[in-house]
């Protein structure tokens, strides 16, 4: 007597994946962990340096008035003043429009 054929009685295919390199392994592993390391770091310098500038900011608004910035004196000596101030003032008269800041091949500050 012949035993029912279905999807229960199908013989156990045993089918394997060929086994990876463990060096494959590690260097894919590398990559990713390296990879969310430099995004963690990129997120919090980008994060230490608002907080820096806010804080400059604020502290400066407070001992110098709201138009700190304007006046020559608060910067260092090789910074290009002249030229900070004019591009402050063309942001201020395009109406909530902001150019990129800081554009590409312009130096602000130069150091010392």
């Amino acid at each position: 007597m012949a035993l029912p054929v279905g999807p229960w009685r199908r013989p156990y295919v045993s089918i394997f994946v060929r086994p990876l390199p463990l060096e494959l392994v590690w260097r894919r592993w590398l990559y990713v962990f390296d990879r969310e390391l430099r995004l963690a770091v990129v997120d919090a310098v980008e994060r230490i340096e608002i907080a820096f500038r806010a804080q400059l900011s604020q502290t400066m608004s407070k001992q110098h008035g709201p138009h700190w910035f304007t006046h020559a004196q608060h910067f260092v000596p090789g910074f290009r003043h002249a030229q900070f101030v004019a591009r402050v003032k063309v942001c201020d008269h395009c109406q909530g429009v902001r150019p990129r800041w800081p554009r590409a091949g312009v130096v602000v500050a130069r150091a010392v």
